[in-house]
């Protein structure tokens, strides 16, 4: 029984770990690509904004971030679970 409590302990701080990590990894790279394209809008010329309306810039942006922040994570862990299993 003592070793069964180790053992559930053990796998609890992994699990906790990955999960962490994860988060990590996705908000960084939900920081990244932010920065990057609003680097990128601040460098459009000016005859960008009068094509292109606001709202329609302010959706582009939710729908990439919000693409990361679901799919970064699940491709990371889906990465390290493939790793694991060959190891």
């Amino acid at each position: 029984l003592q070793s069964l409590i180790y053992a559930a302990g053990l796998v609890s701080i992994f699990l906790w770990l990955r999960s962490y990590l994860l988060m990590r990894a996705g908000t960084r790279a939900s920081v990244f690509l932010h920065d990057k394209m609003l680097h990128s809008i601040f460098k459009a010329p000016t005859t960008f904004f009068d094509a292109t309306p606001s709202g329609q810039i302010l959706a582009r942006f939710g729908k990439e971030l919000e693409t990361v922040d679901r799919s970064v994570p699940d491709g990371i862990g889906s990465v390290l679970y493939c790793f694991l299993q060959i190891f």
